[in-house]
Formats: C-alpha cells, sequence, structure tokens
C-alpha cells in the first residue's frame, strides 16, 4: 500500500494520527478552539498543517510537543483550504472571508493576499507555481496570477447554478476535477500558463496495464453515458478558453459533492457526497483521459451510513480512503469494494483526512 501516516480531524476538536496498516490510533492532537476544516501533510512528512475557524496551525511530528510550532492567525472566517508547494517552505490558505494568502512559512506575514468577491472553498497550485487555481461560493473557479495579484482567467457553469465546493488538480494530465452543490462533477483541461507544455500536444499518461484488472470484473461497473453536452449545458465562457477546456461533466449525487481526488496516475477521479458514496469515475484502461467517454465508466466501491466528507487514493490506486458523519475512516479495495479495515474513535463527524505515502 506505501502509506506511511493517515490523518483525520472533524467536528471533536481532536486530531489523530493512525497507524494505516494496523489501525492503532498513535497519536492525538487537541483542537480545541474550532472544528477541523481541513489537513495536510507537507510534502516531505514532517509537518501537519490543521486548517480550522479562523486560525491555521502547523504540528512538527518529529517531536513529542503537542502544541503547534507555527500558526497562520490573518483570515478571519473558516480557513476551507491549504496546499503546499512542491518545494520550499511555501503555502497557499484559502478561507470564507474572501482572501488567499500566500505564505513563505518562515515568516509570519503572507507574501501575496489576493481578494475574491466571494467566500472561497479550495486552493490548488498548477505546474507553474506562480499562479493558483480557486473555486468559491460566487460559482467561479478561477485562475490567479499571483505577482500581478488578480485573475487571469475564470469559468462558471452556466446552467447549473453550481457553487464550487472542491477541486482537484493532477499535473501529470493537467486535468482539474472540481465538484459542488447541485450534486455535478465536472472535469476540464487546464491549459496556458498554469499548465506549461499542455499546449504543445496531449500529455502522455504512462500505466502499468499488467497491474491493471480487466475494468469488467470490478464491482459495480457500468458503462452508460451519464450527460451530453446537448442535454446539459457545460459551457465555457469565450474569455476562459484560454485557460479552460471542457471534458466531461457527471451525476454523483442529488446535492453536494463534497470532495473529490484524482488517482496519482490521473486515470481515475473519485467522488464522495452527502448521500454517503464513495464513487471512482474512469477508464483505468484507457490512457485517453482528454476524451468525455473516458469518465462514464463508474462504479460505486461504497456506501458510508452519513455523509461522506473526503476520500484519497493510494499511489498504486489498489486502495482509498475515506471518511464521513458516521465517525468512521475507512479503507476500501478498489477492485472489491471491501471495506479492508475500519479506524474508529473519533466521537463526532470526520471532515477531512490526510496521508504520507512513501
Amino acid at each position: 500500500m506505501g502509506v506511511k501516516k493517515l490523518v483525520s480531524g472533524g467536528y471533536d476538536h481532536s486530531v489523530r494520527l493512525w497507524d494505516p496498516s494496523t489501525g492503532v490510533n498513535e497519536r492525538t492532537f487537541e483542537f480545541n478552539e474550532s472544528q477541523v476544516n481541513r489537513l495536510r501533510f507537507s510534502k516531505d512528512g514532517r509537518l501537519l498543517a490543521v486548517c480550522g475557524n479562523p486560525r491555521v496551525a502547523f504540528f512538527d511530528l518529529r517531536s513529542d510537543a503537542e502544541v503547534p510550532v507555527h500558526t497562520l492567525d490573518l483570515h478571519r472566517s473558516n480557513v476551507t483550504d491549504l496546499v503546499f508547494r512542491d518545494s520550499g517552505p511555501h503555502a497557499a490558505t484559502c478561507s470564507e472571508d474572501s482572501f488567499i494568502h500566500i505564505w513563505d512559512l518562515r515568516v509570519s506575514n503572507p507574501v501575496s493576499s489576493l481578494k475574491n468577491d466571494s467566500g472561497v472553498t479550495s486552493v490548488g497550485y498548477g505546474r507553474n507555481t506562480g499562479q493558483v487555481a480557486t473555486t468559491d461560493y460566487g460559482r467561479f473557479m478561477k485562475i490567479w496570477d499571483i505577482e500581478q495579484q488578480r485573475v487571469v482567467g475564470k469559468m462558471s457553469t452556466i446552467n447549473d447554478n453550481a457553487m464550487f465546493l472542491n477541486l482537484s488538480y493532477n499535473s501529470k494530465t493537467g486535468l482539474m476535477c472540481t465538484t459542488g452543490s447541485t450534486g455535478y462533477a465536472y472535469i476540464c483541461r487546464i491549459t496556458g500558463s498554469f499548465t506549461p507544455g499542455s499546449d504543445s500536444g496531449q500529455v502522455q499518461v504512462v500505466t502499468n496495464n499488467a497491474e491493471r484488472q480487466d475494468s469488467k470484473l470490478l464491482k459495480g461497473i457500468r458503462r452508460k453515458k451519464r450527460h451530453h453536452w446537448e442535454k446539459h449545458m457545460y459551457n465555457v465562457p469565450e474569455e476562459a478558453r484560454g485557460y479552460f477546456e471542457k471534458v466531461a461533466k457527471f451525476k454523483c449525487s442529488n446535492r453536494y459533492v463534497l470532495r473529490c481526488c484524482f488517482s496519482d496516475d490521473g486515470l481515475l477521479v473519485a467522488t464522495v457526497s452527502d448521500n454517503g458514496l464513495l464513487e471512482i469515475w474512469g477508464d483505468e484502461n484507457n490512457p485517453d483521459v482528454y476524451k468525455e467517454d473516458h469518465w462514464y465508466i463508474n462504479r460505486q466501491i461504497g456506501r458510508h451510513q452519513k455523509w461522506a466528507w473526503d476520500c484519497r487514493f493510494t499511489k498504486d490506486t489498489k486502495h482509498i480512503f475515506s471518511c464521513s458523519s458516521d465517525k468512521r475512516i475507512c479503507l476500501w479495495d478498489v477492485s472489491s469494494g471491501d471495506i479492508l479495515r475500519e479506524y474508529k474513535g473519533h466521537q463526532k463527524a470526520v471532515t477531512s483526512i490526510d496521508i504520507f505515502s512513501t
């Protein structure tokens, strides 16, 4: 499986570190000031970022200290997301206070602050670390230039009137998946300077077919085209076409799709929803991720008893973690849909997880 660390948090004001292979709760941090909105391991696994309301706290996992070694205190409302940059002590945060802050974690003040016109729900870096992507309550997905402190590309779905709640970006394919308040997931290809090199032709996705099972054998598979452009418009406005190319749109729930995440190779995307479902979309035997049909192969991996809030693929894509308001974190076998392990200990809803892989 290759997962070295698993972390979870939610509404019981605790952050729990687990041994993924045994299910043992090895360490617990108290986070009494608010619920936990988002958890992120740093790229080297040494730091754990805990996003709350309105503070971000960083815990040093190399020490035995139970108190944060660093905090970010500039936001004035729920911090909804944090992403570490691939290199250096840098991160970006976003909040319902409408700000995106770009940080050098060695200093106390942000190196740049971007003001949105509505609460921001998620943030992510592309291949070009001079830009970030965001989603917001104002129904927009945006690309920001950090140095110029302005929006250089934005997109909104025209007919769905969806508030975007989450984004996941896969740097290998240049694809971004966003989910929202109307039950749909949207996959688009991000071009322009956010994904350098994407305009010179299709990104080649390399997959080891020997490690893939025939998708016909996978549990609950359906080869049905759920939504066509002619029936469910997902238009890219003219001014956004330098950055966004529509790929696919599919229905996951009647209301909220709370989180999505790509597999490491970008061939699959997982979604979790208010109906408790954990679903996987995409054809792992077809590397052409830019074709609409690739994403209409769907299987239900499993179902939580209440809202499912977050999910994470293992690097080999054979397993996936999810968490829920039913107080559980589950490890699922992607092939069979079986629950391999449950991690129990939280007293209230578990709203965020993250894994650190070797």
